[in-house]
């Protein structure tokens, strides 16, 4: 199937920090920075960073209440695919590469949709089979090329069967996982074939069921008071996808 998983002789393991990736810290530099234009633009209660790649992620400018980082390091011990949280809790959560690691990968979504509130967004990004980056190293068994990949158009349609609205799809890095990748070549791959892209960022939403038009940019919802027990009111936010700054 052209847009099922990458299989691999083994399934590979999460890696437990960027650094332990071929060119990591400059890997979560250009992620990173891509995200940086999302964080301002979400508020509410409760937003959830789950995986060590993840928790690497500076979501100091998201307007919430509380952060979370979930994972075998992290605030809150998690491992596996059922997570640890109460359903309609969690306002913003992130994955950041997970679903190549995941044993299961579609239990794993199946728990974002179940945690989320409605109108809560999902940040999830991934490495694209279908690009001059996994081509170059389809052989190599390190992280991260040691998973299973998943086209990003496969898992917008999983997001879509879980209800889910998808609010921005964006690539990056059109050469090898490499520092020295020349300008020039990330330019000609934006530009003229965006979807070869070595990685996908996905901004989703979830919809509300069933479905309601309310004019206003926000509406009341109830919520828990800590995703790990009471109810008070909150506000969800709608929001639009940023332009990325050209240069």
């Amino acid at each position: 199937m052209l847009f099922g998983p990458i299989k691999r002789h083994h399934s590979g393991t999460m890696p437990e920090s960027w650094q332990s990736l071929k060119d990591g810290s400059w890997l979560l530099e250009q992620e990173a920075c891509r995200l940086s234009l999302w964080w301002p633009r979400f508020y509410g209660y409760y937003l959830v960073k789950l995986g060590p790649l993840a928790g690497a992620f500076d979501t100091s400018a998201a307007r919430m209440q509380r952060q979370w980082h979930m994972g075998a390091t992290g605030q809150v011990h998690f491992a596996g695919s059922e997570l640890p949280l109460q359903g309609r809790s969690v306002d913003v959560l992130v994955l950041c590469h997970n679903l190549e690691y995941s044993k299961d990968p579609h239990q794993l979504m199946r728990e974002a949709e179940r945690v989320l509130v409605e109108g809560g967004h999902l940040v999830l990004t991934g490495f694209n089979p279908l690009s001059l980056m996994h081509l170059t190293a389809f052989w190599k068994r390190s992280p991260p090329f040691d998973g299973h990949f998943y086209h990003p158009l496969r898992v917008k349609d999983w997001l879509a069967l879980l209800g889910f609205e998808i609010l921005a799809d964006d690539r990056l890095l059109f050469g090898p996982l490499s520092s020295k990748t020349p300008h020039w070549l990330e330019a000609l791959g934006e530009n003229y074939a965006p979807f070869f892209g070595g990685v996908y960022m996905l901004v989703a939403r979830k919809r509300a069921i069933p479905m309601t038009v309310t004019p206003a940019l926000s509406r009341q919802r109830k919520r828990v008071v800590n995703p790990l027990a009471g109810t008070v009111t909150g506000r969800v936010a709608r929001l639009e996808a940023p332009k990325a700054p050209r240069e």
